[in-house]
């Protein structure tokens, strides 16, 4: 399927396509509506990746991004098929991550054979990389239910390196989840309360999220483990701690807790504000936070966060840029402002296009597809002909 599309790109019309990434820009639409779905866009995705000539590591990590991005969409069997196209270790990241997902939809079988298949990946790696997937595997497999054996492997993982410790309870904790040892999760991961180390204090915190986002659960224990999570945040150092609080907002609003749910947007707006403005990673946050203030009802102060985050994107680094401007697009897009996410993703595009180097380009290309790809919105026809126009451009230097 790919090699034919593929051919489809590198047509004739090179030259006409050369002017979509340098030429003028048609009128804005006032909606992108998509004439190649999310699917389309992420198949480009995974082409412009693998293009990638001079660096393996890149090559294999824009892989990877676009094989998770699949699989946010829902599609596990298209995001598999992609994955075990990944050339290094994180093919054995990526399957065992889908495995946890599967597990967590009841797909027992299908989470093993990933397993399976994650297990050949890790057995011919070397290096840190091996117990990394070994990590990823123990996590799908506390999906499962297999708690003992789950943290037998992460705490010899630990041995060598402490940030397993808190993976391997947050693991633990899973597995009893799953087999409804609800009490027991909980004290387990109260082993780290009085931990201040950072992995520590960020899975106990996602260990917590994790049983409060469980909808099977009785809302008494949800109400408990999210209150205890709330907490947990305040523990957890710099911008990781916007990260926790973007991920209990949701859970706190499917709950019906809207004072809790403004009160942990309110935690990371502050907390947002002490990053460095230069910071590729404060203008993303603003980006998130602007959803979920979205989706809270505050829509005011998320378009006035959409447009600060926007004028910090001339102060990051050019490299950064165009994923950042297609991110906030895909925002845009999420609160109804059609047309201002078509102009961000136009505007994303021609940051990328002025990049000078191949390697750069398709690593923004790739990230704009994984914003238009992730989010379910697709490409009208002329963003998918300037994203194919990058792809065919590609070449030295990288």
């Amino acid at each position: 399927m790919m090699s034919t599309r593929r051919e489809v790109l590198l047509f004739a019309c090179l030259g006409v396509l050369t002017v979509f990434v340098t030429g003028p820009v048609t009128p804005a639409t006032e909606s992108a509506v998509a004439d190649s779905g999310p699917e389309r866009v992420l198949e480009l995705a995974f082409e412009i990746a693998s293009a990638i000539e001079n660096d393996p590591k890149d090559r294999e990590k824009a892989q990877y991004f676009v094989a998770y991005d699949l699989a946010q969409t829902g599609d596990l069997a298209l995001a598999r098929r992609y994955a075990e196209k990944i050339s290094g270790w994180r093919k054995g990241v990526a399957l065992a991550e889908f495995a946890r997902d599967a597990a967590r939809q009841g797909k027992k079988e299908l989470a093993r054979e990933l397993i399976r298949e994650a297990r050949r990946v890790e057995a011919v790696t070397r290096g840190w990389q091996r117990p990394r997937i070994a990590a990823y595997i123990a996590t799908a497999e506390a999906e499962l239910g297999d708690a003992e054996g789950a943290k037998e492997v992460l705490v010899r993982l630990a041995e060598e390196d402490s940030q397993y410790l808190g993976r391997a309870v947050a693991a633990s904790a899973a597995a009893l989840v799953r087999r409804g040892e609800i009490e027991q999760a909980l004290a387990e991961l109260d082993t780290l309360a009085d931990s201040r180390d950072i992995y520590d204090t960020w899975w106990r915190t996602m260990g917590l999220i994790d049983i409060a986002g469980n909808e099977e659960l009785p809302e008494k224990t949800r109400d408990l483990a999210a209150r205890r999570a709330l907490e947990s945040t305040a523990t957890i150092a710099g911008w990781k701690r916007v990260e926790a609080l973007l991920a209990l907002a949701p859970i706190f609003r499917q709950m019906g807790r809207t004072p809790q749910v403004q009160e942990v947007l309110d935690r990371a707006l502050e907390r947002v504000q002490g990053i460095p403005p230069t910071s590729p990673v404060r203008t993303r946050l603003m980006g998130r936070l602007a959803r979920a203030l979205g989706r809270a009802g505050r829509r005011e102060e998320a378009i006035d966060l959409l447009e600060r985050a926007h004028g910090l994107c001339a102060r990051t680094m050019k490299v950064e840029r165009p994923g950042i401007l297609a991110a906030l697009a895909a925002v845009n897009h999420d609160l109804g402002r059609r047309r201002q996410a078509r102009a961000l993703f136009i505007e994303a595009l021609d940051a990328a296009a002025e990049l000078v180097n191949g390697r750069p380009r398709a690593l923004a290309a790739v990230a704009i597809c994984g914003e238009l790809g992730r989010h379910a919105i697709g490409a009208d026809a002329e963003i998918l002909a300037r994203l194919q126009a990058l792809r065919a451009g590609l070449k030295a230097p990288w």
